[in-house]
């Protein structure tokens, strides 16, 4: 089931990654707030990152998968449902 909604996820985040805006925004905030800004983590580019590399996880060991890998999940599909 997580699996699912982490791949739902990553097409909503691969749509919005072809919007010439958001992309525009991911790199001023880049450029504006420095790297380790909350802005730069949750730019469209970080959360296929992140979501990929958590999907990838899933499929290979599901039971490693920490409890804060799933919190973060949450917060940063939230953040893609909000975005869009």
């Amino acid at each position: 089931m997580l699996q699912a909604k982490v791949n739902k996820k990553l097409n909503a985040v691969a749509k919005h990654k072809r919007s010439g805006g958001a992309i525009v925004a991911a790199l001023q905030n880049e450029n504006l707030y420095g790297a380790d800004s909350n802005y730069v983590a949750n730019s469209v580019v970080n959360q296929a990152r992140f979501l990929t590399a958590l999907l990838t996880q899933l499929d290979a060991e599901p039971a490693k998968v920490r409890f804060e890998s799933l919190c973060v999940c949450v917060c940063v599909c939230v953040c893609v449902c909000v975005c869009m």
